[in-house]
């Protein structure tokens, strides 16, 4: 007969964070990544890209992508870390701003901009996180802003 083992000592907080974590790590998670091509569809319709050249293609995209991402991601994470001050809602979503401008295509900015709300609502989902709930009001706000202006005056 095998010892029994003594169980991890793992709190059921820590758990209920770790399969968060999971879920939101999870390639399947719904947040509309597999409705967007990033303007590759562009490209091939107005035959600037071709079959032969995607490999070159994707791993120029990724390169610079993925630099532009993690700097973003960097100040993020300082931004988080800032013992000093107050988490700011407005400097997350000028950080966003400024890494969505760097994004040539348009389709890449939108897509970009949809999939990162429908992510934050997910995490939302999961909890109630205060600094997160700041940011997508604030970003809520800053897009009724925007919409007003385009719109114009109603008459």
């Amino acid at each position: 007969m095998k010892p029994e083992r003594e169980p991890v000592g793992v709190a059921p907080s820590e758990e209920l964070a770790h399969l968060r974590l999971l879920h939101l790590a999870d390639s399947t998670l719904p947040i509309g990544s597999l409705a967007h091509s990033f303007g590759l569809e562009t490209l091939v319709s107005a035959e600037i890209l071709h079959a032969g050249d995607l490999p070159e293609f994707l791993h120029g995209y990724l390169r610079e992508a993925g630099t532009l991402e993690a700097v973003a991601c960097r100040e993020a994470f300082h931004l988080a870390q800032a013992e000093h001050q107050e988490f700011g809602a407005m400097r997350w979503i000028q950080v966003n701003d400024c890494l969505s401008a760097l994004k040539p295509a348009r389709e890449s900015r939108m897509a970009s901009a949809t999939l990162g709300r429908n992510f934050l609502h997910a995490v939302l989902g999961l909890g109630d996180f205060r600094v997160l709930r700041s940011i997508a009001e604030q970003e809520q706000a800053e897009r009724q802003h925007d919409d007003d202006h385009v719109e114009g005056p109603s008459e």
